[in-house]
């Protein structure tokens, strides 16, 4: 190779040099490796604003008794990234606006009358604030505040409408507050295993709700002004035993999956300056079939659980 071709060779490095130079199997130029861990000097003492949108779609079928809801919720959070208690960082959720629309339907099928004390229910949202540690990988440790925030709302229902508020109980159960706590850690994209080249992919697992697992595939998909293009996509099961505490359910006995399938899929868009995931979307849908573990050996019928779910996260510096 003679000194032209050489220069050209370089020049051609370095116009990739942010993503790094190489070839595919084809002969072709590659882009990578590139890498997003979270950068905490990049990110401590910034702050940023989410607006987050959850859209789910429930069908139960709980001994013979059709339980079904749609609702959206539409938050604004203020996100703050701190040095948390043991010197390393930590992420603040600060709830600035939130609302709910829900839609209860009657057993035959037809939306049911407005229930617009929910929305209300959720206004004590506002001014809540939850956290938690971000460790060295990015991904978030175990959450504090989300169950006192449910647990706000559950006193706040009972102080407007008394102690039986059945219609509430679908938004304001211990299975919602652990699905909050697990799409809030959704919201991190996940930490690949090295650098990276685009179209490389790994494997990972997620708990994509209480319960149910994801064995995911994860893709760097496309690198474009330093932004990570990451899509994934997995096949949903049950985890074995796990209990559930679904609405409307005896009190005796306990809950639990004999079977879930479904799909997980969606994307991220990943600033590689910081680690952090500024667009977040996703789907969900899961079939499943659950049973009740009673003391007493009886024949229960057969029960039914469908969930769809998209969720729309964005985050932008203020």
């Amino acid at each position: 190779m003679n000194l032209r071709s050489l220069m050209s060779a370089a020049f051609a490095c370095l116009l990739v040099l942010a993503f790094g130079c190489g070839e595919d199997d084809n002969g072709g130029d590659r882009i990578g490796p590139i890498s997003y861990l979270f950068d905490p000097a990049q990110v401590l003492g910034t702050s940023y604003e989410m607006n987050l949108r959850i859209d789910t779609n429930v069908r139960v079928d709980f001994f013979d008794a059709p339980l079904a809801y749609d609702h959206e919720i539409e938050m604004k959070l203020d996100v703050d990234f701190i040095v948390g208690e043991g010197g390393g960082a930590a992420a603040f959720y600060t709830v600035k606006e939130a609302s709910m629309a829900p839609v209860l339907y009657l057993p035959d099928g037809s939306p049911g009358p407005p229930t617009p004390f929910i929305n209300l229910i959720y206004q004590e949202l506002v001014g809540k604030v939850f956290s938690a540690p971000i460790n060295e990988n990015g991904q978030p440790g175990e959450w504090s505040g989300i169950d006192e925030m449910f647990e706000a709302m559950r006193a706040k229902a009972e102080d407007l409408f008394g102690e039986e508020l059945d219609p509430a109980d679908p938004f304001l159960g211990t299975e919602v507050a652990k699905q909050w706590k697990l799409t809030f850690s959704a919201l991190y994209a996940p930490t690949p295993p090295s650098q990276l080249y685009v179209d490389d992919a790994w494997k990972g697992k997620r708990e994509a709700s209480p319960g149910v697992m994801g064995d995911m595939t994860y893709t760097l998909a496309s690198v474009e002004n330093e932004m990570a293009r990451i899509e994934f996509s997995g096949e949903l099961s049950a985890v074995v035993d796990v209990e559930i505490d679904l609405p409307d359910q005896p009190d005796e006995g306990e809950t639990t999956y004999e079977v879930a399938t479904g799909t997980l899929n969606g994307h991220y868009m990943v600033d590689t300056a910081t680690g952090l995931a500024v667009r977040y979307e996703s789907g969900m849908v899961l079939a499943a079939e659950f049973e009740l573990i009673d003391d007493e050996d009886i024949d229960l019928p057969s029960n039914k659980v469908t969930i769809r779910d998209s969720i729309s996260a964005a985050l932008s510096p203020k």
